[in-house]
């Protein structure tokens, strides 16, 4: 495997109730991987929900790696949230 990618979607709703669906991906050599086991992607939420124990907002968040032939290599499932700082 020469090259694999990483993509990442966040579902879930904003503030204004518009339901959202964000895409990220960023390919990496398997040579980058091997010696670094980490990559970053960024993205901004506009207007978030914010988590708190009364209104316990989760947006999910869906990572799979995939291999140079656009096989899927593995898939996970997190529920996240956002905080105040």
């Amino acid at each position: 495997m020469k090259n694999l990618k990483v993509e990442a979607r966040i579902t879930g709703a904003t503030a204004s109730g518009k339901i959202i669906s964000i895409d990220l991906s960023k390919k990496v050599s398997s040579s980058d991987a091997s010696s670094n086991n980490q990559i970053e992607l960024e993205t901004i939420l506009n207007q978030p929900l914010i988590w708190s124990a009364e209104l316990p907002h989760l947006y999910d968040l869906q990572l799979t790696l995939k291999s140079d032939k656009n096989e899927i290599l593995e898939s996970i499932h997190w529920p996240i949230w956002c905080a105040k700082d």
